[in-house]
């Protein structure tokens, strides 16, 4: 293992870049495209857990100095980029967004989103906007567009 690795690991107790494979990857993402997956969502919880576990714990606004120095080092072009997430088409419950805006709620940081596209979800009753509207505005400092059509 390389000296920079050896001190960001003492630097930072929650250091396990080279461990986690999948949350290296999203942090290279920019969008993430489940539009039209309604079947999937409509029978499997886990398609909504998977949207939640991104938004509970990935894409902060503050990242960690020593993180952010070690992800330099290692990539030499690393550059922060903020999450488009469309989810349109997909006729997600009022329960389903209840459960997507619990994840956002319960994060400690911000999330850096962009965009947020939620159109062609006709089960969105005007309650679950709200409450949606209210997780957007605590947790989504950065989100320039959000579609509900």
């Amino acid at each position: 293992k390389s000296v920079a690795h050896h001190q960001l690991a003492s630097a930072s107790p929650y250091v396990q870049i080279d461990n986690n494979c999948f949350l290296n990857a999203l942090r290279c993402i920019e969008c993430i495209d489940l539009h039209k997956s309604a079947p999937s969502f409509a029978v499997h919880a886990c398609h909504t857990k998977f949207v939640c576990d991104i938004l509970s714990c990935g894409f902060s606004c503050q990242i960690s100095a020593p993180i952010e120095s070690f992800l330099q080092f290692q990539t030499k072009s690393f550059r922060r980029k903020s999450l488009a997430l469309n989810l349109s088409g997909n006729n997600l419950t009022t329960h389903q967004i209840g459960v997507i805006c619990h994840a956002l709620s319960s994060r400690t940081t911000a999330i850096d989103m962009c965009k947020l596209d939620l159109n062609f979800n006709h089960n969105i009753n005007d309650m679950c906007a709200r409450r949606l509207f209210q997780c957007v505005g605590e947790k989504c400092p950065h989100l320039q567009s959000i579609d509900l059509s």
